[in-house]
C-alpha cells in the first residue's frame, strides 16, 4: 500500500500530536500512604489525573538571572532603606532624651529658685526693721529670677 506524500505528512502530524499529548497526562497516585506520579493510570489505590499546561514557556536562563539580580536589587534597596529608618530612629531617640534632660534640668533649677524664694520671704519675715529693704529687695530678685527660670 503506497501512500501519497500529503497523507504521509498528515499521519506524521498525527502521530506526533498524539505522542504530546500523552505526554501532556500524567497521573498522581497513592497507595499506603506513599504518593508517586506517573504517565498511565493507576492499577490499585487512590488515582487522579493532572492536567499539566502542555503550552507553558519555561523560564529561559537569561530570564532567570534577570529576576535574580531584580531581587538582589530590592533586597539592596531594603537595607538602604532599613539602614536610613534604623538611624533616622537613633538620631530622634537622642533628640528625645536630650529634650528631656533639658527639661529635667530646667525643673531642678525651677524648684531650687522657689526654694530660694522662700528662704528669701522667711529672711524679710524675720528682718529687722534696719535689714526689711535689703529683704524686701531679695525677695523681688529672687521672685523674678523664678518666675522667668519656670515659665514654660
Amino acid at each position: 500500500m503506497k501512500l501519497s506524500t500529503f497523507t504521509q505528512l498528515l499521519l506524521c502530524s498525527a502521530l506526533t500530536l498524539g505522542v504530546s499529548e500523552a505526554e501532556a497526562e500524567t497521573y498522581k497516585c497513592e497507595k499506603d500512604g506513599r504518593t508517586t506520579f506517573t504517565e498511565i493510570p493507576c492499577t490499585d489505590g487512590k488515582a487522579s489525573e493532572l492536567k499539566l499546561n502542555s503550552n507553558a514557556n519555561p523560564v529561559t536562563d537569561s530570564e532567570y538571572q534577570r529576576a535574580l539580580k531584580n531581587k538582589k536589587n530590592d533586597e539592596a534597596t531594603l537595607k538602604k532603606i532599613e539602614t536610613t529608618r534604623d538611624k533616622e530612629l537613633a538620631k530622634q531617640d537622642k533628640e528625645n532624651k536630650a529634650l528631656v534632660a533639658k527639661n529635667e534640668k530646667k525643673k531642678e533649677k525651677c524648684a531650687d529658685l522657689q526654694q530660694k524664694l522662700k528662704w528669701a520671704q522667711e529672711d524679710a519675715r524675720n528682718a529687722s526693721i534696719k535689714n526689711e529693704e535689703k529683704a524686701k529687695t531679695k525677695v523681688r530678685r529672687a521672685s523674678e529670677k523664678a518666675d522667668q527660670a519656670c515659665r514654660n
